[in-house]
Order: C-alpha cells, then structure tokens, then sequence
C-alpha cells in the first residue's frame, strides 16, 4: 500500500448551491473519520461559488475505492450526484 491523493472537482447546480455547500461541509467533517483517510481539505471557488475541489488523503487508492463503493451501494453517491451541474472530474496523484 502507498498514500495517495485524490483529487475531485464539482460543479453545483446553481439552483442546488445551498444544499451542496452543506454536503461539502459535511464531507470536510465526516470524511476524515473513514478508515483510511488521513486528510481532507474542501474549498469553494473565489471566482465561481458553485465550482467546488476536494483534495483527499488516503492510505491507499484501494481504500478509496472501497469507500466510493460503499457510497454507491447505499445510495449517498446518487444524492450528492442530484445536486450537481455536471458530472465531477477527478484524478489520483501520488506524492513525489
């Protein structure tokens, strides 16, 4: 197993901004109480308050996984999904 950073970006739909804000609140508390994830930082566009970017810290990109699998499974994925503009982009990096 290697750290890994995953790195995700959001567009909120403007006429759900509110409610995602809250979810990405959320998100920065929750989060780092997963097994697996030593970090999290949330932050909100200055320019576009409904572009959001996720950076996440991880003990490996198989933690991640299973954690994006839990999401889909119980439906928290779906939700947090209906509140989006467009789908989010995203990548994993390792640290140098």
């Amino acid at each position: 197993m290697s750290a890994t950073t995953f790195i995700i970006h959001f567009h909120a739909a403007e006429a759900k901004l509110s409610e995602f804000q809250g979810a990405m609140q959320q998100l920065g508390t929750e989060l780092p109480k997963v097994a697996g994830c030593t970090a999290v930082a949330v932050y909100q566009d200055r320019d576009d308050s409904s572009r959001f970017t996720v950076v996440e810290s991880w003990n490996s990109a198989d933690e991640h996984q299973r954690h994006v699998e839990s999401l889909l499974a119980d439906g928290t994925w779906n939700q947090l999904a209906s509140l989006l503009r467009s789908e989010p982009s995203s990548n994993y990096f390792n640290p140098l």
